[in-house]
């Protein structure tokens, strides 16, 4: 079988592989006829060894968020001791799960080429909330975090709603939940809500076997919401939504109710971080969650996903939360100051902001 042979027959190929083969030149052809076949076994790669600049674009897009990876763990690694203690790996593991299973809420937003800048407030509302139930009305944990998940859901299904049927920017909503989140939070109770039930402290500090209860918690729930995005059609549908939400509408999707179940979903994720922070706590604070919406931005879009939505995954948004995770203990342990803390995290926001668009424009 040739080149010029399946160059015939394009319609009988899928879309991706057609186009590869459409962007060979002809002359190339001779080039590649003695191993075609064996390198015709995935045309994917073939198309890349072809393009040069398809294989910068895959390294771009796959290779930044490890590269990233393993050099901000080599620069700590060697640049004190303390960072591969054991002792400082478990605080790692037990610092990340509330930015972990936030970003995971925000990577399913993000992929519908939304975004929520409340989520810091919501986690403040939500932690109120959660505190509580558990200490006025004696609830106990697990019944105050389905109340807490199905409040939160509730909350973000009516952003969902206003973005999905009122066509209002997620940007300008969610501009404006920010304050009002915060603002409630501080109406609820102007001042940290203690808890002294020791099941939630247990959560967010304790340990099973050595692991971190709370970073089990982040992996569960990482592994639940992989298996939703990456094997229901569910999953398919958020991707569509977000690549190109009006050829999704043409193919049957009902853009409204996923892009408001993707905010629903998200308010669980916020409900469930701040249980973690909570837990770490033993309060619910109003004063919580500050700026993390950010934080959860960076992972996500350093992890991979496409700013404008429909491209990314779960496990690159934990490999961006991992990340972040090592840059701030790291910085930590070196004793850089909290306000230079804030410069280098604003200028990874910008890095993983522009890496997306150059992203963007290598697919062009």
């Amino acid at each position: 079988m040739s080149i010029l042979h399946l160059r015939r027959n394009l319609h009988q190929l899928p879309n991706k592989q057609a186009e590869a083969l459409k962007g060979l030149p002809l002359l190339n052809e001779v080039k590649f006829v003695g191993n075609a076949r064996e390198r015709l076994k995935n045309l994917d790669f073939f198309y890349e060894d072809v393009n040069k600049k398809h294989i910068f674009y895959w390294i771009l897009d796959k290779g930044i968020t490890i590269i990233g990876f393993i050099t901000v763990f080599l620069i700590f690694s060697l640049g004190t001791d303390r960072f591969l203690t054991p002792s400082n790996l478990i605080n790692i593991a037990r610092q990340i799960p509330a930015l972990g299973i936030l970003s995971i809420g925000m990577t399913y937003v993000i992929l519908t080429g939304n975004i929520d800048l409340s989520a810091g407030s919501a986690i403040a509302l939500s932690g109120v909330f959660l505190a509580s139930f558990m200490e006025y009305a004696n609830m106990g944990l697990t019944t105050s975090v389905i109340i807490t998940c199905t409040i939160m859901a509730g909350i973000y299904g009516v952003i969902g709603v206003l973005i999905a049927y009122q066509n209002l920017p997620s940007f300008i909503v969610t501009v404006a939940t920010l304050t009002a989140f915060r603002g409630l939070a501080f109406l609820y109770s102007n001042k940290p809500i203690y808890v002294r039930d020791p099941s939630l402290r247990e959560l967010g500090r304790g340990s099973t076997a050595g692991i971190p209860n709370a970073f089990i918690l982040m992996l569960i729930v990482y592994a639940l919401f992989y298996f939703i995005l990456s094997k229901t059609q569910f999953g398919k549908h958020v991707y569509a939504v977000g690549d190109n939400p009006e050829a999704a509408r043409r193919f049957g999707v009902n853009v409204p109710k996923v892009t408001i179940l993707v905010f629903m979903l998200h308010g669980i994720t916020v409900a469930l971080s701040s249980t973690i922070i909570a837990g770490r706590l033993s309060s619910g604070s109003p004063n919580a969650g500050s700026l993390m919406e950010l934080d959860a931005i960076a992972a996500v879009v350093f992890g991979g996903t496409r700013f404008s939505g429909g491209k990314g995954s779960l496990i690159g948004t934990l490999l961006g939360v991992i990340l972040l995770g090592m840059l701030n203990n790291g910085l930590n342990i070196m004793g850089v100051s909290s306000y230079h803390q804030m410069v280098v995290r604003g200028m990874i926001i910008i890095l993983a902001v522009w890496l997306n668009y150059l992203r963007r424009f290598l697919e062009r």
